[in-house]
């Protein structure tokens, strides 16, 4: 007796642009929300995007220092 097997190949309909968009809002909505670690620091409500700009802002400043000290000669 000869079994014979059948092999269905399911195609998903995926749409990258429907991943992009879903992908988006779930990002910013984390980008929009509150910051529990900095809204409790600081007393103030702080949300996710001012607390990344803030230290992105603190390393260019950081960063614009050390070329300042060694554009002087100065040693690191």
């Amino acid at each position: 007796m000869q079994q014979s097997i059948t092999i269905r190949l399911v195609r998903r309909s995926f749409s990258i642009k429907a991943w992009l968009n879903e992908k988006s809002q779930i990002i910013k909505h984390w980008w929009l929300a509150d910051s529990p670690t900095f809204t409790t620091l600081c007393g103030e409500r702080f949300t996710r995007k001012e607390v990344v700009l803030m230290h992105v802002y603190a390393m260019a400043v950081l960063v614009a220092c050390i070329v300042a000290s060694w554009l002087e000669g100065g040693e690191l």
